[in-house]
């Protein structure tokens, strides 16, 4: 796992790092610099180890971008999983083509394949509604879904009287499915966080030119 030194960051890698060994496995923090714009030393130090996979801490394009090109120039062959905020335009652009990594998301990949229909729902929202050059990865997505979910709950929850309790029972009662998302939810579950469905996740490897394959053959832990 590679992290920059921003406390923001290293509590996500140190929180995620958690949850990895909790099931068992090893993980190795390398630490570098907030700011660096040079990650080759960082990044050969995992590619130098016996990794079975590197997992940077990358959401922003900047980041993203910065650690496409220390992955490339290092002829680093352990795969790497990244987050799906790097899969966007704004990367693509800068790289001439996404890397070939595997994204992992909570959301369906709204560049890949998808049969449910939801992307396609999406994309024609968004081809119709947003605006030119919008950034339609990233965090619209998110976005878009969350509308829809809160649409949903207060719905449910009725138009007269609306109180705090009537919408948290709402939420609660909410078992989706989530648009772009996963088809169960189950909220209350996760003790720590309330708020939080599930902990579901989706992994496509990108393996170039447009072309797309699902790594994790459907959605990975699903709320029971």
């Amino acid at each position: 796992m590679i992290a920059d030194d921003n406390p923001g960051n290293q509590e996500i890698a140190k929180s995620i790092k958690a949850g990895i060994e909790a099931r068992g496995l090893t993980v190795k923090l390398t630490t570098y610099p907030s700011g660096s714009a040079d990650l080759m030393s960082p990044m050969q130090a995992v590619g130098a180890g016996n990794a079975d996979v590197i997992m940077p801490i990358a959401v922003t394009p900047t980041a993203c971008i910065a650690m496409a090109k220390a992955y490339e120039q290092s002829a680093i062959t352990i795969p790497l999983v990244a987050s799906g905020l790097c899969a966007s335009g704004a990367v693509r652009r800068a790289l001439g083509d996404l890397p070939k990594w595997i994204f992992s998301g909570s959301l369906l990949n709204v560049n890949a394949p998808d049969p449910s229909g939801h992307v396609g729902l999406y994309r024609a929202v968004m081809a119709k509604y947003a605006p030119k050059n919008t950034e339609t990865g990233i965090n619209a997505p998110a976005g878009m879904a969350a509308i829809f979910a809160a649409a949903k709950i207060l719905q449910a929850a009725g138009p007269d009287a609306l109180t705090v309790e009537k919408i948290s029972a709402a939420a609660k009662a909410y078992t989706g499915p989530l648009l772009m998302g996963p088809p169960t939810l189950k909220f209350g579950s996760i003790a720590p966080f309330p708020t939080l469905g599930a902990q579901a996740a989706r992994y496509y490897r990108y393996e170039g030119g447009g072309k797309w394959t699902d790594a994790s053959q459907g959605w990975i832990n699903l709320p029971a």
